[in-house]
């Protein structure tokens, strides 16, 4: 959550001619309105935590690193791809850490408000044999200058 000690660690850790390539999901798109449908079942972020989308963004990306990387960015998407929305569920919550932990956490009404929901926000994705997500993200490129 804490966007300058992550950048500050990067710069610390990285010797000069290092590169690093950390992906970022892009604002705006379906990762968040997929975060969106989250948020309205988790408890508020602490004071001062930083958005994870703001990784996306390369301005952002600049302002914490830009000082000691060459940055470089690359946009591009990985859909998400399943044989329906209750399948993408399934494997959410028995497979990926936060929302399994999420789903665990509510008691059986929210958690069906959840359930439904999900399937909601995954519906608006359906295509001919399934479902298609697009996932945005930005590739961000860097190489650590010397000194």
């Amino acid at each position: 959550p804490d966007h300058p000690a992550v950048a500050a660690q990067l710069v610390r850790l990285c010797r000069p001619g290092a590169r690093i390539r950390p992906p970022a999901w892009r604002p705006g798109g379906a990762i968040a309105s997929f975060f969106a449908t989250l948020a309205k079942y988790q408890p508020s972020p602490p004071d001062g935590a930083g958005n994870p989308l703001d990784w996306g963004r390369p301005d952002h990306v600049t302002r914490l690193l830009g000082d000691a990387f060459d940055l470089d960015f690359l946009e591009a998407e990985s859909p998400q791809l399943a044989l329906s929305a209750e399948a993408l569920w399934t494997l959410f919550t028995t497979t990926f850490g936060p929302v399994k932990a999420l789903a665990a956490s509510l008691d059986d009404g929210r958690r069906e408000h959840f359930h439904r929901d999900f399937l909601d926000f995954y519906h608006q994705y359906r295509v001919p044999g399934g479902i298609s997500s697009p996932r945005e993200y930005l590739l961000i490129l860097g190489k650590r200058r010397d000194g």
